[in-house]
């Protein structure tokens, strides 16, 4: 896409030139380039350089598209007269149907190598059974242990059968190391976890038949939690 900022409008780089300080950007830009039709192998303005800034070093496209090249000020960097730049999107749309999921699978998976890979495969359902997410690390073995003491704390389907067993499941939680707070809402069809380390997470009822102690992976500290 082209420049979406009109040059010679006021801009934070521009407002920071004319108070006498030197301004640039780094990374991925979102903001367009060029006017028109761009030539990757020739100057590409306007841009940065021309709403404010002194310096710029651009990702001027995401990973999954082309060009894949960095761009300084105005010019790709590494640029080859002999072996120039030719980009088309005449064939965009098929091929970007049917690559963007591999693309996100690999860098997944590329993403997750310290893991066990096995333990990412998924049911039929869409679903990560209870005991491979557990796997993943302590705070995700202690919500797979809370959501099992909640699907097994009291029968019924009242408004109050509900807000009882959340309060069990809540009581449970707050018996966990990382756990740093805990809520229900208000009709108790779901918990709110707020770990130690600040991930915070919502959790439903697993009811598989194991209790939460049974849940693989919890720190060694546990208790071993209440429940009917």
């Amino acid at each position: 896409a082209n420049l979406i900022i009109q040059p010679g409008r006021t801009t934070l780089p521009s407002m920071l030139k004319s108070a006498g300080y030197k301004t640039g950007v780094v990374g991925k830009w979102h903001l367009g380039l060029g006017a028109g039709a761009i030539d990757w192998n020739a100057d590409i303005a306007p841009g940065p350089l021309e709403i404010g800034f002194d310096y710029s070093f651009l990702m001027p496209a995401t990973g999954d598209r082309v060009p894949c090249v960095y761009l300084e000020n105005h010019r790709v960097v590494g640029l080859d007269a002999a072996d120039p730049l030719r980009v088309s999107f005449a064939a965009r749309g098929w091929v970007m149907r049917r690559s963007f999921g591999v693309v996100v699978l690999v860098l997944t998976l590329v993403s997750c190598r310290a893991y066990d890979l096995e333990s990412r495969l998924t049911n039929q359902a869409g679903l990560i059974p209870a005991d491979r997410f557990a796997r993943y690390g302590r705070e995700q073995a202690q919500e797979v242990a809370i959501a099992r003491e909640y699907g097994h704390a009291h029968d019924g389907s009242t408004p109050e059968d509900l807000i009882k067993r959340a309060d069990t499941a809540v009581k449970y939680a707050r018996t966990l190391p990382d756990v740093r707070d805990v809520g229900a809402d208000p009709l108790g069809y779901r918990l709110t976890i707020h770990f130690k380390s600040d991930w915070l997470t919502m959790v439903t009822p697993i009811d598989d038949g194991k209790r939460g102690a049974e849940t693989g992976g919890l720190p060694a500290e546990s208790g071993s939690g209440s429940g009917r």
